[in-house]
Parts: C-alpha cells; structure tokens; sequence
C-alpha cells in the first residue's frame, strides 16, 4: 500500500524553506508549505514521513485482522 505522494523541498520566491507534496501519479502539485527556517522543515518533513509509515503501518495491519477475521469465520 502507498500513499502515492512525494514530498520535496522547495524554494519559492517569497519563501525559502518551502516544502511540495506532489502526486507520483501526475506529477501535479498537491499541497504546499513553508516553514520559518531549515530546521523547522527538516522536523516538520521527518514527523509528515512518520505519520505517513504509521498510516501505512496501520491499514496494513487493519487489512491483515479483517481477512484474518474474514476468512477464519468461513
């Protein structure tokens, strides 16, 4: 399972630590933001990548208990 979105530092013209999230399907821009320094978007971008592995973690952990529940009542 994916989420299918990448996620990028950006540097626009009125802001510097910018940060895109795009759609790896067509490549378009999703969301943007802007942190007040580098370090803030550094955090801000390693807690999006751990919230993105936990969502991950747990619908695929949601998909095992229901075929588990699915298929062991059959």
């Amino acid at each position: 399972m994916s989420l299918n979105y990448n996620v990028y530092f950006a540097v626009f013209t009125d802001y510097a630590n910018g940060i895109k999230l795009m759609s790896r399907l067509d490549h378009m821009p999703v969301l943007f933001f802007n942190a007040r320094n580098d370090h803030d978007r550094e955090k801000f971008v390693d807690d999006l990548r751990e919230s993105i592995a936990e969502v991950l973690h747990y619908s695929y952990s949601w998909s095992e208990y229901v075929i588990e529940h699915t298929f062991c009542k059959m």
